[in-house]
């Protein structure tokens, strides 16, 4: 009864599950019509491919789309970065191995180089084995076919695509050579892991260039053609190698290996490199070039285009600028440092040398030298020293250092220290904080945001007596240029991190520096030996670097930034330290962890070159001072400085307290 009662059941079952020829009628499969249309389409190609082959009119493939990815290099010739979206490195058929041409032929196209665009045969066998798996699993595509697919179509499984297909393969055999037709064919091909084309795949896989693959690695190579992440040698290594046996079987099979190289080839040890990220080198400054190209080129010609850019980074300067800035950030771990920027401009070009705009890239790319605006603190003083030398003060003058009230705000010293009396110059020096407050009510805001917009500040500043101290934010980027300006003897630069841009048939962009004279001479000269002063007896100890240097420490409220902006006559560099979130420092200023890393810097930066002073305008005179007295020193002055002074600031008379009687 049992029997009698299975065997309806299980034919029952056998009509739910239809063999291949039936599903190719049923309703999850395709129509009998579309098969019918499909060999014909087919049977005609075939049997038409060599009087259409002969009346068809060429058909030219637009110039290739990609000419390779924009490749940034430092000044000294250094790869920065390679830009592309696509990875690939275009090779000519003349550095393809024949072993790696007849691995492809051997899987993807064994009679290329007899049939006309079409492959008769491989059609033949694709139907066959469409017709048995009752669904469309093969396309039985030439290698042109795959071009065109490539180039010119898309992977749409229609009938409709196919036509045109074939048709425009045989139009592209009467146009271009089969080594034309292979070699662009060969570029264009993915072969999985972000690679396209073969020169590209053994970059990604092997580490070598086209021309040392050796036959086994071909073969492994071009059996990702067809399925290249179901059968990624780094995934599924098993999947790989039975394919790559495949390939070499059928190579030997068409006599393209010897059986000796047959067999070498299949216990050849295959070694596949790990998939690498793309590491830029100096990755802010990358990334700010980058922004910088797209806006000016378009995304497509940056990633497509084949751009070489000339940057004015120095690979040897940008490395010592990476290490001082992490070994400052380290440092301050305890101190609650999170992060920090450095950048180095050039002060007669306006070249940017080096640039670290945080300590991981990879975990922020927010670039803090050119984006953070933050509070200066008294890095901002030298404006206001600025606009008091322009409105005809004397960095000789005495202002009063004490406590006082403006618009019921107190501004107070560091630590409440007064000092009484004081010169201009030793109120920069020690950073007096009253006396730079004394002066904005003299000359008003207004006078310094004039200042520090000619020295090169183009942020917003607001004008309000708390200028003085740094209240308003600015950039690192925006505080180096500006103090280079004082350096290059009032003739302000404009930052640039490229020198030129290239295509293959020339230059397209080359930076020319252009000089703007916007502050006297004899003010930059006088405000540099003010900040010189700094360095050698005031806030910036920490800076010496044993050559002529000048410089401004800078704390804001709180400790929530602290800076270090300083130069030589050459370099201008500006140090920042702080918290992302504003979270306030124990206890950092500028003149600990950021003197400490702009020397550490520039003594690199500097090393090998010759210590030269800075050079006065014509315009000032060169006097002796007794430092006790202020006048003009006599012999019998026991301490002495030399210092330059605009004539109508001379010191009337000599020194009162030692002249002899």
């Amino acid at each position: 009864m049992s029997q009698k009662g299975s065997s309806p059941q299980r034919k029952r079952i056998a009509r739910r599950q239809p063999t291949g020829a039936r599903r190719l009628m049923g309703r999850n499969g395709v129509a009998w019509w579309e098969w019918a249309w499909l060999c014909g389409i087919y049977g005609a190609v075939i049997v038409g491919m060599s009087f259409l082959g002969a009346t068809m009119r060429p058909y030219y493939l637009t110039e290739d789309r990609y000419h390779g990815p924009t490749r940034i290099y430092s000044c000294d010739g250094v790869l920065l970065a390679s830009l592309y979206e696509q990875y690939r490195v275009p090779v000519t058929i003349d550095q393809v191995p024949a072993s790696t041409i007849h691995a492809i032929l051997a899987a993807e196209d064994a009679d290329f180089f007899q049939h006309r665009g079409l492959n008769g045969r491989g059609i033949l066998r694709a139907l066959w084995a469409d017709l048995r798996a009752g669904r469309l699993v093969q396309g039985g595509s030439s290698i042109t076919q795959q071009l065109v697919r490539t180039e010119l179509l898309n992977d749409n499984r229609s009938l409709r695509r196919k036509a045109y297909e074939a048709v425009l393969a045989m139009r592209i055999e009467r146009t271009y050579t089969k080594a034309q037709i292979l070699e662009r064919y060969l570029n264009a091909v993915y072969f999985g892991g972000g690679a396209y084309g073969i020169g590209a795949a053994a970059q990604s896989y092997f580490g070598k260039p086209v021309a040392k693959l050796s036959p086994a690695e071909s073969a492994v190579l071009v059996s990702l053609i067809r399925a290249p992440g179901e059968g990624n040698p780094r995934f599924n290594r098993p999947l790989a190698l039975r394919r790559q046996r495949s390939v070499l079987a059928t190579m030997l099979a068409h006599g393209w290996l010897t059986p000796r190289q047959y067999q070498q080839a299949l216990h050849e040890q295959i070694t596949i490199r790990p998939r690498k990220p793309n590491r830029w080198l100096a990755p802010y400054a990358v990334e700010a070039i980058r922004e910088w190209l797209i806006a000016q080129y378009g995304r497509a010609r940056v990633y497509q285009g084949g751009l070489t850019i000339r940057s004015t980074i120095d690979s040897r300067l940008q490395r010592a600028a990476e290490r001082a800035l992490r070994a400052a950030v380290h440092a301050g771990r305890q101190q609650r440092v999170g992060n920090g920027a450095l950048v180095a401009m050039e002060t007669q070009t306006g070249y940017i040398d080096a640039m670290v705009g945080g300590t991981d890239f990879g975990s922020s790319q927010y670039n803090r030298a050119m984006q953070a605006h933050r509070q200066p603190g008294s890095a901002f003083k030298v404006f206001v020293y600025q606009a008091a030398l322009d409105a005809g003060r004397s960095l000789d003058d005495v202002e009063m250092d004490a406590p006082l009230q403006v618009d019921q705000w107190s501004p107070h010293n560091y630590k409440n220290r007064y000092h009484g009396q004081v010169t201009l110059q030793e109120a920069l020096a020690q950073s007096l904080n009253s006396v730079a407050v004394r002066l904005v009510v003299e000359l008003s805001p207004y006078a310094v945001i004039a200042a520090a917009r000619d020295a090169g500040i183009t942020s917003p500043l607001n004008p309000n007596m708390s200028i003085a101290l740094g209240s308003s934010e600015v950039t690192p980027l925006e505080m180096a240029r500006a103090f280079a300006t004082f350096a290059n003897g009032g003739d302000r630069q404009q930052p640039s991190l490229i020198l030129s841009v290239e295509t293959e048939r020339g230059q397209i962009y080359r930076y020319e520096p252009n000089r703007e004279h916007t502050v006297s001479p004899d003010t930059a000269f006088l405000l540099t030996q003010g900040l010189q002063s700094v360095i050698t007896n005031g806030t910036g100890k920490r800076a010496r670097i044993g050559r002529p240097a000048a410089g401004k420490t800078g704390t804001s409220s709180f400790y929530r930034d602290a800076w270090f902006v300083g130069y030589t006559p050459q370099l201008c560099t500006a140090v920042w330290l702080g918290n992302d979130d504003r979270h306030p420092m124990a206890g950092v200023a500028g003149g600990s962890l950021p003197a400490q890393a702009w020397a550490t810097f520039m003594r690199v930066a500097t090393q090998g070159q010759p210590a030269t002073d800075f050079t006065p305008p014509p315009t000032l005179v060169q006097v002796e001072i007794c430092t006790a007295s202020g006048k003009l020193a006599v012999p019998g002055c026991p301490h002495t400085r030399m210092e330059y002074i605009a004539p109508r600031h001379l010191p009337n008379g000599l020194c009162d307290l030692h002249a002899q009687p």
